[in-house]
């Protein structure tokens, strides 16, 4: 069966502010694509993505704001 080069992929990296999604995505990309510092604050604040081709397959990675900030309290 022939495959379909048009079919993309999608990465969405997850995760509370902080724990290095914005760093696990440039990895990934092998360059500086998204913003990222040392910072238990939010870095990202919209949610950003790049393509990349691996192998023939196009992915596009998101990196998307952290789902908890760190002083965030849970209410009860």
């Amino acid at each position: 069966m022939a495959r379909n080069n048009n079919d993309k992929r999608s990465l969405i990296i997850l995760g509370n502010s902080g724990v290095g999604k914005s760093s696990l995505a440039n990895i990934l990309l092998d360059g500086e694509a998204f913003k990222h510092e040392f910072s238990a604050r939010s870095v990202t604040h919209e949610t950003e993505f790049q393509e990349i081709t691996i192998n023939d397959q196009d992915y596009a990675i998101f990196n998307v704001p952290g789902l908890i900030e760190a002083d965030q309290v849970p209410k009860q």
